[in-house]
C-alpha cells in the first residue's frame, strides 16, 4: 500500500512482461489514475480488505481452545484400544517442566559431570 510510485519508464521495459500487464491493465489504473473517484473507491476497498484479514486474524487467535501438535492418539482409530490408550495417556500422565539450578559448576571435571546426569537419571 504504501509503494504506490511509479518507476522509470527504462527501467519497467526491462521487467516481466507479466509484470508489466499488471502495472498497466491493473495497478494503475486502480491506484494512480486522475480520477478521484476510482482512487478513493479503489483504496477504501484496499483498506476494507485489510481490515478484515487483519479481523479474521484476531478473531483466529483468539478464538477457542487450541491444540499444539499432533499427540499419539491421532495416528489411531478412535474405537482402537491404542488410541484409549495414549488418550488416557495424554490426560492423566502428563509430563511438567522442571528446572535444576547446580549454580557454577566445572563442566571440565568428569566426576562433576557424572553427578549432573545422574541427578538428571534420580529425576525419572
Amino acid at each position: 500500500v504504501f509503494f504506490c510510485c511509479k518507476g522509470r519508464r527504462e527501467h519497467r521495459q526491462q521487467s516481466k512482461m507479466w509484470a508489466s500487464v499488471f502495472y498497466d491493465k491493473i495497478y494503475h489504473p486502480l491506484i494512480l489514475r486522475s480520477n478521484d473517484g476510482t482512487v478513493i473507491r479503489s483504496h477504501f476497498l484496499i483498506w476494507l480488505i485489510t481490515g478484515a484479514l487483519l479481523g479474521l486474524g484476531i478473531w483466529g487467535l483468539t478464538e477457542g481452545k487450541r491444540e499444539a501438535g499432533f499427540g499419539i492418539e491421532d495416528f489411531f482409530p478412535e474405537d482402537n484400544q491404542a488410541n484409549r490408550w495414549a488418550s488416557t495417556r495424554t490426560e492423566e500422565l502428563a509430563s511438567w517442566s522442571i528446572q535444576m539450578n547446580w549454580g557454577k559448576v566445572d563442566y571440565s571435571d568428569p566426576l562433576n559431570q557424572m553427578r549432573v546426569i545422574k541427578q538428571f537419571e534420580d529425576i525419572v
